[in-house]
């Protein structure tokens, strides 16, 4: 099923969708349907059907359990374009009935805003918020079954183009984070983002990024911490067919409790997307990244995961795709008890195939194998998954 991030790239990585990014194929004239519009306003409505069969819905070492899963999300997206500008409000919901384990169903939900500015020749400015209510899998949370959270997110970002060659961009989110069965991970992060692109060639710029968040835990300070990450990359679309992002920096983690110990460490990401024929793609993610601590007595853990896709297309309409990744978890400290620091690697293998109807009904059918070897035995976790689903969408 779908679960919200923050959480590092164990999601994006370990937890991805069997089916991603299968390449669309080419539609007659008249599969297509026009936009559907009240007045001024541009709706994008949605629903897709999912069925899921995995052997291992705990996500345990042991006795494992099976379960038929339904997954019911339907959505809705309302753009308002005026001038230049353009903005936009929609929500989500996903409604997921286990068969036999009611105990993890789950109703998750969003509603988002968005407003696009483009002011002058020179200035763009975004303004948006998120508001979602999740709950975290068995595999994602600290103590094994499911955790409620909310998590709302306001953002700015300015942009402005001094010259074509140099741009500046500043971004501000500030996140609250309320979680209901681990309080202690309540919280509220301020995130501050500088950037600087210089164009060296026509369609490549190279950049300076520079982070400061800082994390204020609602139930103790102990934990208290700020988070300076200071980078340099690179982005290039070639041709609209190959595009990427790469950077690489310094990330210093500081406590405000003078007893724990600051950490700093090489942080970095790569996404490249390349169009290798008209009928196949290939997509590369990768990310080495400090993530807030799930456990009460754990500071952080790293993250260091890849993730790579291939699709092709076979026909007009039928495409595949064969995907995989690898994440590596390292938590900052042994747990109270214990003198063992944990450490996971998750495996992932996922192949699929999408059948689009028309432009706007897509029939999907994948298999994904996911295994989860840690070093404290009781962690790991082999799922096997099996899923058919059915998309409609505006």
């Amino acid at each position: 099923m779908i679960r919200s991030s923050h959480k590092g790239l164990l999601l994006l990585l370990a937890s991805a969708l069997l089916l991603p990014g299968v390449s669309q194929a080419q539609e007659a004239p008249q599969d297509s349907l026009a936009p559907l519009q009240i007045g001024p306003v541009i709706v994008h409505p949605s629903l897709s059907l999912r069925e899921t069969y995995s052997d291992n819905v705990f996500f345990t070492a042991k006795d494992t359990k099976g379960d038929l899963i339904t997954a019911i999300s339907p959505g809705v997206t309302f753009q308002l374009p005026f001038r230049t500008h353009i903005l936009t409000l929609g929500t989500s919901a996903e409604f997921v009935i286990y068969a036999d384990n009611s105990s993890l169903n789950v109703s998750p939900f969003q509603v988002f805003g968005l407003g696009e500015f483009n002011i002058g020749d020179r200035v763009k400015l975004k303004v948006g918020d998120t508001y979602q209510r999740n709950e975290e899998s068995p595999l994602e949370s600290p103590n094994g079954t499911s955790d409620v959270y909310t998590a709302n997110a306001a953002a700015l970002s300015v942009k402005y183009a001094f010259v074509d060659i140099a741009q500046a961009q500043l971004d501000y989110t500030r996140t609250s984070l309320d979680y209901l069965d681990s309080s202690y991970r309540t919280r509220e992060e301020d995130l501050v983002s500088a950037y600087l692109y210089y164009r060296v060639m026509p369609n490549t710029s190279a950049f300076l990024e520079y982070d400061f968040k800082n994390v204020a835990y609602d139930t103790s300070d102990t934990f208290d911490n700020v988070v300076h990450t200071g980078q340099v990359g690179a982005t290039w679309e070639f041709t609209e067919y190959s595009k990427g992002t790469a950077k690489i920096g310094f990330l210093a983690k500081e406590y405000s409790d003078d007893s724990l110990k600051d950490y700093t460490t090489v942080t970095a990401s790569v996404d490249l997307r390349h169009q290798l024929t008209p009928d196949a793609s290939v997509r590369l993610l990768g990310k080495r990244d400090v993530n807030e601590g799930k456990y009460v007595d754990a500071r952080y853990y790293t993250t260091t995961g890849l993730f790579a896709d291939f699709t092709y297309r076979f026909l007009e309409r039928l495409s595949g795709v064969i995907e995989g990744s690898y994440a590596f978890d390292e938590y900052s400290n042994a747990r109270v008890g214990s003198v063992i620091v944990r450490e996971d690697k998750t495996a992932h293998i996922g192949l699929g195939a999408k059948y689009s109807f028309n432009s706007w009904l897509d029939f999907s059918l994948g298999y994904g194998y996911s295994n989860r070897n840690s070093n404290i035995a009781d962690l790991d976790a082999i799922v096997n998954t099996v899923t058919f689903k059915v998309t409609a969408a505006l």
